[in-house]
């Protein structure tokens, strides 16, 4: 990718539609902004996350038209079997917490 341009421009073309894809398959994004106090991260601050989070809306604003075009690079299934997996294996480590916690 770092040697062809065009293929960096093809996966963030992809990535940008499946915004649109997967929201017309699982449904808008939903996402109400309570202000909690988040805890800051090794990574990033509490701050950094609050001022991340209008780009990260705005990237699910999309034309409806977008969820109809291709993919150039992956296939919906490809994109769907990932976030499916994700899932499950977000929900397998929160579990194995709970039971910590117990």
């Amino acid at each position: 990718m770092e040697k062809d341009d065009e293929v960096f421009t093809r996966y963030h073309n992809d990535f940008s539609l499946c915004n649109a894809k997967l929201s017309e398959h699982y449904g808008p994004v939903k996402f109400e902004r309570n202000d909690r106090n988040l805890p800051d991260l090794d990574e990033i601050s509490s701050e950094q996350v609050n001022l991340f989070l209008p780009f990260v809306l705005n990237d699910f604003e999309y034309d409806k038209k977008d969820a109809e075009k291709p993919l150039e690079v992956f296939t919906f299934q490809q994109i769907v079997g990932y976030v499916e997996t994700s899932v499950e294996l977000g929900i397998a480590e929160l579990k194995k917490l709970s039971h910590l916690k117990n």
